[in-house]
């Protein structure tokens, strides 16, 4: 084999090799940063219904605002450590003021 012949060879194998490795770095990183979920119950009626396929993206805590619809998980709340839909009503520093009277049979 000529000089030039083993230098494409060499550089065919880098190349691919590092097509390799940044398919799979980038495939790690969208399983980290994204999923995938299905809408289980109609608490989010009519944005999403039952059964709606949904994919998210995992941002921190302080990119949260208002409005937002975020999937957290909150086992000793609900018993299951299954992702639960839920819209955003408040962020840190906000007063949130659900009602008055007795329970949640109040007049808001």
């Amino acid at each position: 084999m000529s000089g030039r012949g083993r230098g494409l060879g060499i550089a065919a194998v880098v190349v691919g090799l590092l097509g390799l490795v940044l398919t799979i770095g980038s495939f790690a990183y969208g399983r980290e940063a994204y999923g995938a979920a299905i809408v289980s119950s109609a608490s989010m009626t009519p944005t999403y219904e039952p059964g709606d396929r949904i994919a998210y993206k995992r941002v921190d805590g302080s990119e949260v605002r208002r409005g937002d619809v975020v999937m957290y998980s909150a086992p000793d709340r609900y018993g299951f450590d299954q992702p639960v839909m839920q819209r955003v009503i408040g962020v840190g520093g906000d007063h949130v003021v659900c009602c008055t009277g007795e329970g949640a049979r109040g007049s808001p």
